[in-house]
């Protein structure tokens, strides 16, 4: 009953949200037409059309600590009240939802003693993520005021710029003051931002690429290296686009999982083996596909052949019979 309610709030409180256009505009969780999806879709088109007009796109992909579990309460319910326009009854309800919260932990028969759960948004609940999302509703608005684009799914923030090699020294001093005053942020907010861990790479085409010389982005509190590759929401981007790596990890798993259900293929129905390919092999085909859009055709090759060996695992043919 707990979900239910929190169901019909949420469904409120967003209505409200997008009817008075309070959203973030640039994070795409939680919202109806958005998915991680058309967050990778923006970022992979912001890079490549950068490209067509001979720029380079420096990407960062910025980590947060348990930022879920760290949200101050006093915080959110002013933000929502000031910011938000949240007032009344909405807002005591609001607070009476994330406050004098406690938790416990059984093991082994034994039980610990209850403790007041003094920040962070309800584990597992249906409002949490969209109260996260207003709660960190500021780090774009700090991004664009220092002249670079961020686009954010939950807690992963994408933050990045487009611009000629020969501007990237002067945009990469902006970088780092940009992400000096995020990180400030995020520390008033209780908030912490994983410096360490924060990966960036250079898309470009290969003649632009030859051009750029940083291989190292010097932050304040940490240097580090340009990479290759980066995951970003379950995609593998490589530096020119090609999308290569992601299909050849996505194809690697699917023959991982193909082979184990063609281990155990006699004792199954086909309409369980379907249910399985579906499940384990389709899914990860279908995710994100929108990028794999006028790929090289090596590329379509390599995941029409996952289909091509799944397609007579089903059929109970042996796997040299011809496709059709």
């Amino acid at each position: 009953m707990s979900k239910v309610v929190e169901r019909l709030v949420c469904r409120q409180l967003v209505a409200y949200l997008e009817e008075h256009d309070l959203f973030p505009r640039l994070q795409s969780a939680y919202r109806r037409f958005h998915s991680t999806e058309t967050s990778i879709l923006k970022l992979a088109c912001d890079a490549l059309l950068a490209a067509d007009l001979g720029n380079v796109t420096l990407l960062g992909l910025l980590d947060l600590s348990a930022a879920f579990d760290t949200v101050d309460h006093d915080i959110l319910i002013s933000r929502l009240q000031s910011t938000f326009g949240v007032h009344g009854t909405v807002l005591s309800w609001i607070t009476s939802l994330i406050t004098n919260r406690t938790q416990t932990v059984n093991f082994a028969g034994q039980q610990s003693t209850l403790a007041t759960v003094l920040c962070g948004v309800p584990q597992g609940s249906v409002l949490g993520p969209v109260l996260f999302l207003l709660y960190t509703a500021d780090v774009p608005v700090i991004a664009q005021r220092h002249g670079f684009l961020a686009h954010s799914y939950a807690d992963d923030t994408q933050l990045y710029f487009h611009d000629k090699v020969s501007l990237s020294d002067i945009r990469l001093l902006h970088l780092n003051e940009c992400i000096s005053e995020i990180e400030r942020w995020m520390s008033s907010n209780r908030l912490r931002l994983n410096t360490d861990k924060t990966q960036f790479i250079c898309l470009a085409t290969w003649q632009q690429m030859a051009k750029f010389q940083h291989h190292t982005i010097d932050l304040e509190t940490a240097s580090l290296p340009v990479a290759t590759q980066v995951t970003c929401l379950g995609v593998v981007f490589d530096r020119e686009l090609t999308f290569s790596k992601h299909i050849t990890s996505v194809v690697r798993r699917c023959f991982y999982h193909l082979r184990q259900i063609r281990a155990v293929r006699k004792s199954l129905t086909t309409e369980s083996v379907k249910t399985l390919v579906h499940a384990l092999i389709a899914s990860r085909l279908d995710y994100c596909n929108s990028v794999f859009y006028q790929l090289s055709a090596a590329n379509l090759q390599a995941l029409q052949s996952v289909f091509n060996a799944g397609a007579p695992l089903i059929m109970r043919k042996w796997k040299y019979d011809h496709i059709t």
